[in-house]
């Protein structure tokens, strides 16, 4: 399966990964869960479930998560400052009313770009724009 995105191909049977026409070197794991990611991209995946199918029968750390998905933003040519494909935001339990505005509307126009948005917060919190059809969350748990 080829998956196009942006300025990247992911060929799942030559297990490559393109940008801008030139193979992007990308570590086992790191490919596993950008492919996983793309492949259930119309639900729901959580932590057990992308970690089930990647990490069969082990148990790995939040940062073994969040060093792969680091990966999988740099090799699609995404970074901490330019974050065109993979776009995370920190905190988001601590929005207050005017941010879960901008958020929502944000969500909204963002709604037919080929981007992943990760937000983080804390159990209890839920955001508005999860409830709508192009969001599709990402669940961990702690403990």
């Amino acid at each position: 399966m080829r998956y196009v995105f942006a300025e990247c191909v992911l060929d799942t049977q030559l297990y490559s990964l393109y940008r801008a026409g030139t193979t992007v070197q990308l570590r086992p794991k790191a490919f596993h869960v950008l492919q996983y990611l793309l492949e259930h991209r119309d639900h729901v995946v959580n932590k057990d479930e992308l970690c089930a199918h990647v990490w069969p029968g082990q148990f790995i750390s939040d940062a073994t998560l969040e060093g792969c998905i680091t990966l999988a933003r740099q090799a699609v040519g995404d970074s901490g400052r330019a974050q065109r494909l993979i776009l995370e935001i920190e905190d988001l339990h601590w929005s207050d009313a005017t941010s879960e505005e901008w958020l929502a509307a944000f969500g909204a126009c963002l709604s037919t770009a080929p981007i992943l948005v990760l937000g983080t917060y804390r159990p209890g919190y839920r955001p508005s724009w999860l409830n709508t059809s192009y969001a599709t969350q990402l669940a961990g748990s702690a403990g």
